[in-house]
């Protein structure tokens, strides 16, 4: 199974939308590719994942986008691949962003989530960049 992931119920249309053109032109079997939200597909896995970053739509590091559990969910959901698609200018905008102390369970500290743990993520991942017009 192929299942394409994203945040934003918008980007789940657009990936419906993907799935379903792709599924016309390609003629898969029944099922095959799935959009889906990252917040209900937890606790599921598919072969092979195609996720939307969810700070692709966003301007600043807002509280639902930023949440790194999300961006980990979209991460594991592939038992054989993974393809994690972002818009230009990701890097800037993580290195930009205001740092907000914290550790990942809420407690008082010293690191600068969420944008650290963003970063550290994306920092494991081999990297290309496609100029779409």
């Amino acid at each position: 199974m192929i299942t394409l992931l994203a945040t934003r119920n918008q980007a789940v249309d657009d990936a419906a939308d993907m799935a379903d053109r792709l599924t016309r032109k390609l003629s898969p079997p029944e099922g095959l590719l799935v959009a889906s939200t990252v917040d209900s597909w937890q606790g599921q896995t598919n072969g092979i994942t195609i996720a939307v970053h969810p700070l692709s739509g966003a301007s600043t590091l807002d509280a639902f986008n930023s949440a790194f559990g999300r961006l980990a969910v979209a991460c594991t959901r592939a038992t054989h691949g993974l393809l994690l698609a972002s818009r230009a200018g990701l890097d800037d905008l993580l290195a930009n962003a205001r740092a907000r102390p914290g550790n990942p369970f809420g407690e008082p500290g010293n690191r600068s989530l969420p944008r650290q743990t963003h970063a550290r993520i994306l920092a494991t991942m081999t990297r290309a960049r496609i100029a779409v017009p």
